[in-house]
Protein backbone atom coordinates (compact mmCIF):
# COMPACT_ATOMS: atom_id res chain seq x y z
CA UNK A 1 0.00 0.00 0.00
CA UNK A 2 1.38 3.40 -0.98
CA UNK A 3 2.20 5.82 1.82
CA UNK A 4 1.00 9.41 1.49
CA UNK A 5 2.62 12.42 3.09
CA UNK A 6 0.38 15.19 4.40
CA UNK A 7 1.83 18.47 5.64
CA UNK A 8 -0.06 20.30 8.39
CA UNK A 9 0.84 23.99 8.75
CA UNK A 10 -0.74 25.57 11.83
CA UNK A 11 0.55 27.83 14.58
CA UNK A 12 -1.72 26.11 17.14
CA UNK A 13 -0.08 22.90 18.45
CA UNK A 14 -3.46 21.60 19.71
CA UNK A 15 -4.93 21.81 16.21
CA UNK A 16 -1.86 20.03 14.83
CA UNK A 17 -2.26 17.25 17.38
CA UNK A 18 -6.00 16.78 16.77
CA UNK A 19 -5.53 16.70 13.02
CA UNK A 20 -2.64 14.26 13.31
CA UNK A 21 -4.78 11.96 15.48
CA UNK A 22 -7.76 12.15 13.11
CA UNK A 23 -5.61 11.17 10.14
CA UNK A 24 -3.53 8.46 11.79
CA UNK A 25 -6.48 6.81 13.58
CA UNK A 26 -8.39 6.43 10.32
CA UNK A 27 -5.62 5.78 7.79
CA UNK A 28 -2.64 3.41 8.03
CA UNK A 29 -1.04 4.72 4.85
CA UNK A 30 -0.68 8.37 5.86
CA UNK A 31 2.38 10.04 7.32
CA UNK A 32 2.00 13.51 8.83
CA UNK A 33 4.62 16.24 9.01
CA UNK A 34 3.66 19.31 11.04
CA UNK A 35 4.94 22.87 10.93
CA UNK A 36 4.22 25.78 13.25
CA UNK A 37 4.21 28.38 10.49
CA UNK A 38 4.49 29.15 6.82
CA UNK A 39 8.17 30.10 6.91
CA UNK A 40 9.16 26.81 8.56
CA UNK A 41 7.07 24.88 6.02
CA UNK A 42 8.47 26.69 2.97
CA UNK A 43 12.01 26.10 4.27
CA UNK A 44 11.14 22.39 4.49
CA UNK A 45 9.83 22.38 0.90
CA UNK A 46 13.03 23.98 -0.35
CA UNK A 47 15.28 21.53 1.52
CA UNK A 48 13.37 18.25 1.29
CA UNK A 49 13.52 15.73 -1.50
CA UNK A 50 10.18 14.22 -0.43
CA UNK A 51 7.29 16.58 -1.12
CA UNK A 52 3.88 16.23 0.53
CA UNK A 53 0.97 14.85 -1.46
CA UNK A 54 -1.30 17.52 0.00
CA UNK A 55 -0.91 20.52 2.32
CA UNK A 56 -3.41 21.53 4.99
CA UNK A 57 -2.69 25.04 6.24
CA UNK A 58 -4.25 27.47 8.65
CA UNK A 59 -5.28 30.77 7.11
CA UNK A 60 -4.28 33.15 9.89
CA UNK A 61 -0.74 32.69 11.14
CA UNK A 62 2.05 35.08 12.13
CA UNK A 63 4.55 36.10 9.43
CA UNK A 64 3.05 34.16 6.50
CA UNK A 65 -0.68 33.53 6.08
CA UNK A 66 -2.19 30.51 4.39
CA UNK A 67 -2.63 32.65 1.27
CA UNK A 68 1.07 33.56 1.37
CA UNK A 69 1.92 29.85 1.53
CA UNK A 70 -0.34 29.08 -1.46
CA UNK A 71 1.09 31.96 -3.47
CA UNK A 72 4.69 30.90 -2.89
CA UNK A 73 3.91 27.25 -3.63
CA UNK A 74 2.03 28.05 -6.85
CA UNK A 75 4.89 30.30 -8.05
CA UNK A 76 7.41 27.47 -7.62
CA UNK A 77 7.48 24.89 -10.47
CA UNK A 78 8.62 22.23 -7.99
CA UNK A 79 5.55 22.66 -5.75
CA UNK A 80 2.83 24.22 -7.91
CA UNK A 81 1.12 20.84 -8.45
CA UNK A 82 0.58 20.11 -4.74
CA UNK A 83 -3.04 20.59 -3.63
CA UNK A 84 -3.54 23.00 -0.73
CA UNK A 85 -6.45 22.95 1.72
CA UNK A 86 -7.11 26.03 3.83
CA UNK A 87 -8.46 25.69 7.38
CA UNK A 88 -9.43 28.64 9.47
CA UNK A 89 -11.05 29.31 12.82
CA UNK A 90 -13.03 32.11 11.24
CA UNK A 91 -13.17 33.15 7.65
CA UNK A 92 -15.07 35.51 5.42
CA UNK A 93 -16.35 34.94 1.90
CA UNK A 94 -13.68 37.37 0.72
CA UNK A 95 -10.91 35.29 2.35
CA UNK A 96 -12.34 32.11 0.85
CA UNK A 97 -12.62 33.64 -2.61
CA UNK A 98 -9.04 34.92 -2.47
CA UNK A 99 -7.68 31.55 -1.30
CA UNK A 100 -9.55 29.71 -4.04
CA UNK A 101 -8.36 32.22 -6.66
CA UNK A 102 -4.77 31.63 -5.52
CA UNK A 103 -5.18 27.88 -5.98
CA UNK A 104 -6.62 26.33 -2.81
CA UNK A 105 -8.65 23.20 -3.55
CA UNK A 106 -10.79 23.51 -0.40
CA UNK A 107 -11.51 26.17 2.22
CA UNK A 108 -12.95 24.88 5.52
CA UNK A 109 -13.77 26.28 8.92
CA UNK A 110 -11.92 24.34 11.60
CA UNK A 111 -14.05 21.58 13.10
CA UNK A 112 -15.12 21.85 16.72
CA UNK A 113 -15.00 18.15 17.66
CA UNK A 114 -13.11 14.99 16.75
CA UNK A 115 -16.03 13.55 14.75
CA UNK A 116 -16.04 16.61 12.50
CA UNK A 117 -12.25 16.34 12.17
CA UNK A 118 -12.68 12.72 11.03
CA UNK A 119 -15.25 13.77 8.42
CA UNK A 120 -12.92 16.51 7.23
CA UNK A 121 -9.95 14.15 6.99
CA UNK A 122 -12.06 11.81 4.85
CA UNK A 123 -12.82 14.68 2.46
CA UNK A 124 -9.16 15.70 2.31
CA UNK A 125 -8.03 12.13 1.58
CA UNK A 126 -10.72 11.86 -1.10
CA UNK A 127 -9.41 15.06 -2.73
CA UNK A 128 -5.83 13.82 -2.48
CA UNK A 129 -6.77 10.54 -4.15
CA UNK A 130 -8.55 12.42 -6.97
CA UNK A 131 -5.45 14.51 -7.62
CA UNK A 132 -3.20 11.45 -7.65
CA UNK A 133 -5.39 9.42 -10.02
Amino acid sequence: MKKYLIAIVDDDPDDQEIFNAAFTENYDNIEIVSFSGGTEFLDYLNASEKLPNIVVTDMRMPLLSGNDVIEQMKNNPRTNHIPVVILTGQGSDLERDKAMALGAVYFFLKPVNIIDYSILTDRIVEKMNQNLS
